[in-house]
């Protein structure tokens, strides 16, 4: 019978510490280059959060004088690091407004995330925006259906629903509308 020689396995070659430390060391350095740019990531989304922080509305003084700033930039934090593929896209913050007047901050995440997915507001965020397009083609055919002399009064003026109705969607028509709208919009 012939004895074939096999090459060892390797657990049971010796590893020479020069190299071990060697791998040692540039698997630190790159997580050292991991966690540095994910800190970098973060602050960055951080200041976008609090710049949009400063927009407007017509009920944004009462969020300040409820002390709600802290808990909308948690809830917008929390939700640009939970989904990935919308990030913390502008205006859900006039999304979030509301929500945090009627329930804590943990309660506003958690109905975030049921709006985003069971009911497709994510739609409007992902890339390519496919649930804003839709609802501007919806709109568009209910108003030429429901108010054509509107539908072409606008239309011969090239007034197009995209230029007046994308920031409705988009933030829930709770961009210019009062406070009690609003809050009736999202009761529905």
């Amino acid at each position: 019978a012939t004895v074939g020689l096999a090459s060892p396995s390797p657990s049971q070659e010796q590893t020479d510490p020069m190299v071990a430390a060697r791998l040692q060391t540039q698997l630190a350095a790159e997580k050292a280059k991991k966690a540095k740019e994910d800190s970098a990531a973060l602050a960055k989304l951080e200041k976008m959060i609090k710049r949009d922080m400063g927009s407007r509305t017509s009920y944004s003084k009462y969020v300040a004088a409820a002390g709600l700033q802290d808990g909308l930039f948690h809830v917008c934090r929390a939700y640009a690091l939970f989904d990935d593929a919308v990030g913390y896209p502008q205006g859900i913050n006039f999304v979030v407004m509301p929500l945090l007047f009627t329930m804590p901050e943990e309660e506003a995440f958690c109905l975030l995330v049921r709006l985003m997915n069971k009911y497709q507001l994510r739609d409007l965020f992902i890339q390519d925006m496919p649930g804003l397009h839709l609802h501007l083609y919806q709109f568009e055919r209910l108003l030429e259906d429901l108010e054509p002399a509107l539908y072409c009064h606008l239309n011969r003026r090239g007034v197009n629903p995209k230029l007046y109705a994308t920031q409705w969607f988009l933030t829930l028509f709770a961009y210019r509308f009062p406070l009690q709208l609003v809050m009736r919009v999202f009761d529905l």
